[in-house]
């Protein structure tokens, strides 16, 4: 009798242990922890007291009673206390399996006589109980429990496992003296693994959509904060063009009629001092007329503003490559629509980040540098669940036996500028590293704003493929076996 209140009070406080941490719930305070001792001890006699008279119910009733008192004292809503406890009493149950096998193979290595108590054992068993529950909230993955349990329907399959868990437990403990139910623990053991494959992908899952919202949420107010900018931008410009208009008319004109007054004024007849007056206010005047003549230009050019990754060090690079693009008259323009310091925390570091993306936007810079259309698109973003990067330019296409010799050693698309190669070739080793897809996509309408596509993507693939109009063109030279050659439509 006392190794069944020690097993069931056992149970019922590795359950509400369980519950707590699902739910990533606060520590109970004092007086809870005096409420769920006193439950512990009257659920467990009652427990005892159903299983005389109504063995198959007795567990039901437990669950039923945990999930009462549960909702009453986290004040959780209905649909997630009674799923939470479903699922808390059939994890509460495969520790409890795993410890009482534990026990009987360590028993069974000692030698442990027949007479040795079963109380004794008990508390063994749940001693052993209370240093497992703990070991899976100690990962940083289920830290913080089944966060997914709130959104409503995720936890469909998880009740489900834990009462497949729970009905085989019921059968065994009613039928625990007949040898061939012990056969019941392999499908507790198979439930149990699906139990914690599902809790790991519902977690994984979870955390995904988590982030995927976050940068859903950082991309609409980053647009909202642009579209202000643009508005405060235009109403700036129009405002400029006005006073501009109407000075680039006024001030030549005031120009002109000064110059011609002093030079139809008779000089001999002129004071000395009003002719001073009159050079000097020409010259105020034609000062004037040169500095509000590249107002506008010079106002549109310094008020672009480069949206921001939230990491120092690319922030700082790609505002220096926006430097080097605008001092040699290049449209450089930049799109972010993804968490990127979640991106340089979790799929490749900040410094690999940051030599990739300047060693791609270094080699736009000097395609297009000889080109009539300078136009750069770096993009960082995110499709489906993976995160890429692009670097779209308006230069020079690549000569084949550079694209199908691209990642074989150093090779340069500068060779008589004196470039050396490394850049790519640090870019195809970091490709490798983070087992990343490069994908060169050309573009061979005139009237498209780029004529080629650089793009890595973090798909763990580490494929090599070109996407162009010279497809059968390259396929006649040899190449190697790992490149994907594929025909591309006219579109950017």
């Amino acid at each position: 009798m006392l190794a069944t209140f020690i097993k069931h009070f056992g149970i019922l406080l590795c359950s509400h242990y369980a519950f707590y941490k699902l739910l990533h719930l606060k520590t109970p305070v004092r007086k809870q922890n005096f409420m769920h001792i006193v439950y512990f001890i009257f659920a467990s006699l009652l427990t005892i007291l159903t299983r005389m008279y109504l063995p198959y119910f007795s567990i039901l009733i437990l669950i039923a009673m945990s999930f009462f008192f549960l909702k009453y004292i986290t004040k959780v809503n209905t649909v997630l206390a009674l799923t939470t406890t479903i699922v808390s009493f059939g994890y509460s149950h495969i520790i409890f399996t795993i410890a009482s096998v534990s026990a009987s193979i360590s028993f069974d290595l000692l030698d442990l006589p027949a007479t040795f108590s079963m109380t004794y054992a008990m508390l063994i068993i749940v001693a052993i109980m209370l240093s497992i529950v703990t070991i899976p909230f100690r990962f940083k993955r289920f830290k913080k429990g089944m966060p997914f349990l709130i959104e409503r329907g995720a936890s469909d399959l998880g009740v489900l496992l834990s009462s497949l868990i729970l009905c085989c437990v019921i059968m065994m403990s009613n039928n625990g003296k007949d040898a061939r139910y012990v056969f019941i623990l392999i499908p507790i053991a198979v439930f149990s693994a699906l139990l914690f494959i599902w809790w790991r992908r519902q977690i994984k899952s979870f955390y995904r959509k988590k982030v995927q919202i976050k940068d859903f949420e950082e991309l609409r107010r980053s647009l909202i904060y642009q579209e202000t900018e643009i508005e405060k931008l235009k109403e700036n410009n129009d405002m400029l063009a006005k006073i501009i208009h109407k000075d680039n008319k006024l001030i030549p004109a005031m120009e002109f009629s000064v110059k011609s007054f002093l030079q139809s004024y008779d000089t001999e007849k002129t004071p000395e001092q009003t002719r001073k007056q009159g050079q000097a206010l020409v010259c105020q005047l034609e000062k004037l007329s040169k500095e509000r003549k590249g107002i506008l230009t010079n106002y549109e050019s310094q008020g672009k503003v480069l949206p921001k990754t939230k990491v120092g060090m690319l922030d700082s690079t790609l505002l220096y490559m926006y430097s080097r693009a605008k001092a040699a008259n290049i449209d450089f323009d930049l799109t972010v629509s993804a968490n990127i310091k979640f991106m340089t925390e979790h799929i490749i570091q900040e410094s690999d980040l940051t030599t990739l993306l300047s060693d791609l936007t270094e080699n736009a810079l000097f395609a297009v540098t000889s080109c009539k259309k300078r136009h750069i698109l770096v993009n960082l973003g995110m499709r489906g669940q993976i995160y890429f990067i692009e670097v779209a330019d308006s230069g020079i296409p690549f000569e084949p036996e550079i694209l199908i010799q691209l990642g074989n050693g150093k090779i340069t698309t500068r060779g008589k500028e004196g470039g050396n190669g490394i850049g790519l070739s640090n870019a195809f080793a970091l490709f490798h590293k983070h087992k990343a897809s490069f994908i060169i996509e050309e573009f061979e309408d005139s009237e498209l704003p780029f004529t080629k596509k650089l793009t890595v993507q973090f798909d763990g693939q580490r494929a090599y493929k070109i996407k162009t109009h010279r497809a059968e063109a390259l396929c006649q030279t040899p190449y190697k076996n790992d490149i994907l050659i594929q025909p591309t439509q006219n579109s950017a």
